[in-house]
């Protein structure tokens, strides 16, 4: 897995409720916050963006009202 470049931004950007982009606490990739979302839905013709490789202890959560689902398969 490489430090930086688009692969790595795409498994280490997290959602966040702040508006915009902004760094990662992780070191790496990016936090984005729900414009981002909407505008890439809009673009692309999505309806949502399911993602993983965050750690949710209750195995899923939604986030930016329900654009971004986010899942993780071994929440124990």
């Amino acid at each position: 897995m490489p430090h930086d470049g688009p692969m790595c931004d795409l498994l280490w950007s997290d959602p966040e409720d702040k508006l915009g982009w902004g760094l990662s606490p992780r070191g790496a990739g990016y936090i984005f916050g729900p414009d981002i979302s909407k505008e890439y839905l809009r673009k692309n013709g999505l309806t949502f963006i399911a993602r993983a490789h965050q750690l949710i202890m209750e195995g899923y959560v939604w986030a930016h009202d329900k654009q971004v689902l986010t899942i993780f398969s071994a929440p124990n």
